[in-house]
């Protein structure tokens, strides 16, 4: 009932409502809302090269970051970490969320927008379908791939400038 129930809210995902936010206050308000995995050391948090403005729905787009951040944590073994970092780069705003946990095999990699595929015991299969929706209706791109030191870097870029 309550797997029908997530894919039944998906179906339903409202559009997003842009509107200009300073990527460092959502940054921020990510740190603290993780905070006690960052007081444990699990999480951390680089500061952005800049402050952009992008303009986007903020809710939705933290909400994708709180997913990619969830699934990071939860993929950790031992004492790994999990990492946000932002950049610019040109027109584009990138935020990267990468753990040292134990990677993805390629077929893992290549279901992971599947909607219901998950390589967890428990969880709907929705998280990453979800983020995927939030950064395709804001014309952006996601991508997943090997961290070099072990673990998996997953990579959005989202537009600065709004549609025109």
């Amino acid at each position: 009932k309550h797997l029908l129930q997530e894919f039944s809210d998906f179906a339903r995902f409202p559009s997003p409502r842009p509107a200009p936010f300073r990527v460092r206050g959502l940054l921020a308000d990510l740190e603290t809302l993780h905070g006690r995995d960052v007081a444990e050391g699990r999480l951390s948090f680089s500061p952005i090269d800049s402050d952009p403005t992008i303009t986007a729905d903020q809710g939705q787009i933290q909400q994708a970051l709180i997913n990619l951040i969830k699934n990071g944590l939860e993929a950790l073994e031992g004492a790994g970490r999990v990492t946000v970092t932002g950049t610019t780069r040109g027109d584009t705003l990138e935020i990267a969320v990468a753990d040292t946990g134990p990677g993805l095999s390629d077929e893992q990699r290549a279901n992971l927008f599947v909607p219901g595929f998950t390589t967890k015991a428990t969880g709907s299969g929705l998280g990453l379908t979800i983020v995927e929706r939030i950064v395709s209706d804001h014309r952006g791109t996601i991508a997943v791939d090997h961290r070099p030191a072990g673990g998996t870097i997953v990579c959005v870029r989202l537009p600065l400038e709004p549609r025109s």
